[in-house]
């Protein structure tokens, strides 16, 4: 379950699911790609400044991990979904469309996040991190908006 907030969604919106979007494509693509830059990476650079090779390919493992999470979550149903705002028939669609959309733009921040760990340049993860929270405060500023 995806916990955004405290309302769920009813019965009858219950198997309702957010079809994907040309954006939501190029958003899934870009994660993917990142994905894949990652692991070239780990496996050009198999050694850090210490010399122990896991740690590259435990860090890609838990970047594949995540995305891989994130890209399924982002084809569950409704009821998969906790909302911050009441859910009426009025709002569902809406609310549904924001929330899988805040999973797939959070899937391409972690791969950006992940790839700048693995290149140890520290102004891309503290980028990466600031998106991940102006992607939250967004969302719930988004989700207030159209309740």
């Amino acid at each position: 379950m995806i916990k955004l907030g405290h309302y769920t969604v009813g019965q009858a919106f219950a198997g309702l699911r957010q079809p994907a979007a040309p954006v939501d494509r190029l958003l899934e693509g870009a994660a993917l790609l990142l994905l894949i830059a990652t692991w070239v990476l780990a496996l050009l650079l198999k050694s850090d400044e210490i010399g122990s090779i896991g740690t590259f390919f435990k860090q890609v493992g838990v970047q594949t991990t995540v995305m891989l999470a994130l890209g399924a979550s982002a084809n569950l149903p409704a009821k998969s979904f906790r909302f911050p705002v009441r859910i009426t028939q009025y709002n569902v669609r809406a609310q549904l469309f924001l929330a899988v959309r805040l999973v797939r733009v959070l899937n391409v921040v972690c791969g950006i996040i992940f790839l700048g760990m693995q290149l140890h340049l520290l102004p891309v993860v503290l980028g990466g991190t600031f998106l991940l929270i102006a992607c939250g405060g967004g969302y719930i500023y988004l989700s207030r908006r159209y309740r």
